[in-house]
């Protein structure tokens, strides 16, 4: 999915090793998803725990929401490219393809998102008592602001 790695020094950088780590462990979530179209919802369990995972990183400020976008065209435009090497299949076929695709990721990543913020809330919520009303209004609009739909 990646196959540009950074290098450092004349090394693989740690960083993009680790990120292409993660991209890996996400494309094993679509195949699982591929694998349980007929029950989704038995995925919930490894989306609610990477939208915590996602969620933790993000506010130590290791994960930008614009990566889900990104991760997303990335992952778009390697299907598109790979489908089309493979020239088994008409473009027509492709493009319905790529659109099913696109719905699948697109749901998937949604549900690892709302489990973000339904982290976020509850930890909102669990620290109010110690937050004025305005912290936890700035708070609060921060995350929606951050947050991409």
């Amino acid at each position: 999915l990646f196959p540009k790695m950074k290098f450092v020094n004349g090394r693989p950088d740690r960083k993009g090793c680790e990120f292409a780590f993660q991209a890996m462990r996400f494309v094993q979530v679509f195949e699982g998803a591929v694998m349980s179209l007929d029950n989704l919802p038995a995925l919930d369990p490894i989306l609610d725990n990477l939208g915590r995972r996602h969620g933790k990183l993000e506010v130590n400020g290791k994960f930008r929401t614009y990566y889900w976008s990104t991760f997303l065209e990335c992952s778009i435009c390697i299907l598109r490219k790979t489908l089309s090497q493979c020239r088994k299949f008409p473009d027509k076929d492709i493009d319905c393809a790529i659109i099913l695709w696109r719905y699948l990721l697109r749901d998937v990543m949604r549900k690892i998102r709302v489990s973000v913020e339904e982290r976020f809330d509850n930890n909102i919520q669990q620290s109010s008592k110690h937050l004025s009303l305005s912290s936890y209004r700035v708070a609060h609009k921060y995350w929606n602001k951050s947050t991409v739909e």
